[in-house]
């Protein structure tokens, strides 16, 4: 469906299936499909969705916004945690562990790090390998990523965290 609509946005796409799935109605309408049909459906009904299809509506079942609304609800729930888990992540850190996090987030090396806060590189590794341990992570690149996803999580759910860590930069 996605691939249909990416090519020719402009098709409006109804699907009938022979078993009527609300998930997959879920899936479809969110991925461009204007229907989704059992395709016992009535044949004058059909011509009605297709009617209002052609205006530009949807045509969904009945309970189609309330399980687009406890999915919403559901991914909201799943984010807040993870945003929280993050969180708590980052303030296990010190001051300097933050400041090393965060070069290693805008891709620094550990010489850059090193000449940027007046350590060693020594020390740079020394305090990732704390780092490491503290968020349970093994790599930089999961570092980069643990922090960058901070920064996207927070600008939803902490807009005063993401305003402070703006003005530290």
């Amino acid at each position: 469906i996605s691939a249909l609509h990416d090519i020719r946005p402009e098709t409006k796409i109804i699907l009938l299936t022979e078993t009527f799935k609300p998930r997959d109605e879920l899936s479809a309408v969110l991925f461009g499909a204007k229907a989704y049909l059992d395709e016992s459906i009535d044949p004058q009904l059909l011509a009605k969705v297709v009617k209002r299809v052609q205006e530009g509506e949807i045509w969904v079942d009945r309970m189609f916004v309330s399980r687009l609304l406890k999915e919403i609800e559901e991914i909201t729930k799943a984010q807040h945690l993870e945003a929280k888990e993050i969180e708590k992540g980052i303030a296990s850190m010190t001051l300097r562990e933050e400041q090393i996090a965060e070069l290693i987030a805008s891709g620094a090396s550990n010489r850059r790090i090193a000449e940027k806060l007046s350590i060693s590189e020594r020390t740079v590794k020394a305090h990732l390998g704390v780092i490491f341990k503290k968020i349970g992570l093994s790599d930089r690149l999961q570092l980069a990523l643990y922090v960058n996803k901070y920064h996207q999580l927070s600008a939803i759910w902490n807009p005063i965290a993401e305003a402070k860590a703006r003005d530290n930069e």
